[in-house]
């Protein structure tokens, strides 16, 4: 093999070498690597973190904002969360991403100042609407409630106006369901606690939460 040979059958060899490793690199980075899909609305900013031992590592570089309907590639051994800005009147708030999800919808909840403002602004016509349904309401305070679920539902609270008599002193829970025309009609009467057995159709999580509100364990509802 004459010198020219040489050098160009060491030139080819570098050439498969490198095709070869790039190969190799392209298939790993495929092989580590999963696709989420990602939806929001009311969202101005959407940012992919990566996540060690509950702790943010930090914003993964090369992706930036992510915008809605995107699909994006990430590593399948580490995690990771996305972060999110909502717009005006609605909140702010992290979604982890699980090792199984495939598409993730964000759909964030009013902000608290918009949901104080909304309550500030039916009160009358919500209070109204707990007098309608509730006969013995003159022995109660209705007191301003919360919202859950955007508007969806409306929860507020009984006080029994004379602290002297502890037989009917207690608190009574009530949950006003939004109507498609924007009005509020009452679906959980006056009570101190909801079951499945008295409101078979009412979801669970309304149940759940509208007990959680009765005793104070309101982790999703702000006053």
């Amino acid at each position: 093999m004459n010198n020219r040979n040489r050098k160009l059958f060491f030139l080819l060899v570098g050439i498969v070498a490198i095709v070869a490793i790039a190969l190799y690199v392209v298939w790993q980075f495929y092989a580590n690597s999963r696709h989420v899909t990602i939806t929001y609305n009311n969202i101005s900013s959407v940012r992919l973190v990566e996540v060690e031992h509950e702790r943010e590592v930090g914003e993964v570089s090369g992706v930036g904002a992510i915008s809605s309907g995107s699909t994006i590639t990430i590593d399948k051994h580490k995690q990771y969360v996305l972060n999110y800005t909502g717009n005006k009147g609605y909140e702010s708030g992290q979604v982890p991403i699980n090792e199984d999800d495939t598409e993730i919808t964000i759909n964030p909840d009013y902000s608290k100042d918009n949901k104080k403002s909304l309550i500030d602004e039916r009160r009358p016509m919500l209070d109204e609407v707990i007098r309608n349904g509730f006969a013995d309401y003159e022995l109660y305070n209705i007191e301003r409630g919360v919202l859950y679920n955007k508007d969806s539902w409306y929860f507020t609270k009984l006080t029994y106006k004379d602290t002297e008599d502890e037989i009917n002193s207690d608190t009574l829970i009530v949950g006003l369901q939004k109507e498609p025309s924007g009005s509020y009609k009452m679906i959980l009467k006056p009570y101190v606690y909801f079951s499945k057995l008295m409101y078979p159709n009412v979801a669970d999580d309304v149940l759940d939460i509208a007990n959680r509100y009765a005793v104070g364990l309101d982790g999703e509802l702000e006053e």
